[in-house]
């Protein structure tokens, strides 16, 4: 039982597919195609870093803003300074597995967008980390986000806050484009997010600018 809905599928063990959750699977999905099929996924793995090299509070599921926005909030360290976080370097795309039907989903800034060499991200550990093997990182941002891949993305375990395992989302089903369709929409996606990203680094200046220009 998942959102309010009760369903049962009876198939042979030879069909059975884990961690479906789409009761119309088995009639609709023949291809048989997983997530292991087009992506790689990554532990992250903690390590000292310093505030130089990572500039930015680790990130997290309050960072990434609703609706279709291809960037997210980047905080100022505070009281986090350098630790001992996981981090990852730019164009990393980030699938969050707590509570993952809810979609937290990112993918990291190239260094140039934001005006600097290069530059890693400390993240929490509720994330980890997908490398497609196409390497068209927006289309499966945007895909690993659809209704049509949520749906089928298992509830995990822990209770209220549960949490998907990397061997589950592994297995869950995929029905993509083929890879011409997949490489337009990266590109699209892609060209946004930098724009994006380019804007952003604009407004942080300015607004950076202003708090100097009030503490003088």
């Amino acid at each position: 039982m998942r959102n309010g809905s009760l369903f049962v599928s009876v198939v042979g063990p030879e069909r059975f597919a884990q961690a479906v959750w789409d009761p119309y699977f088995y009639r609709l999905n023949r291809t048989g195609q997983r997530v292991n099929d087009y992506l790689r996924a990554g532990r992250l793995r903690s390590g000292s870093y310093t505030a130089h090299a990572c500039p930015f509070a680790p990130v997290e599921y309050g960072d990434i803003p609703p609706g279709g926005y291809l960037s997210f909030s980047l905080r100022r360290p505070g009281g986090h300074g350098a630790g001992r976080w996981p981090t990852v370097g730019e164009q990393a795309l980030l699938f969050g597995t707590m509570r993952a039907y809810l979609g937290n989903i990112l993918v990291t800034p190239r260094a140039e967008w934001l005006g600097v060499a290069e530059i890693a991200f400390p993240v929490k550990s509720e994330f980890i980390e997908l490398t497609p093997l196409d390497g068209y990182i927006y289309f499966w941002w945007a895909y690993l986000r659809s209704h049509a891949f949520l749906k089928n993305v298992p509830l995990g375990s822990g209770g209220t806050r549960p949490r998907l395992d990397r061997e589950s989302l592994l297995l869950t089903p995929v029905q993509v484009p083929p890879p011409e369709e997949r490489k337009i929409l990266h590109q699209r996606l892609a060209e946004r997010a930098e724009a994006e990203w380019r804007e952003h680094l604009k407004r942080s200046e300015i607004l950076n600018s202003m708090a100097q220009s009030v503490d003088a």
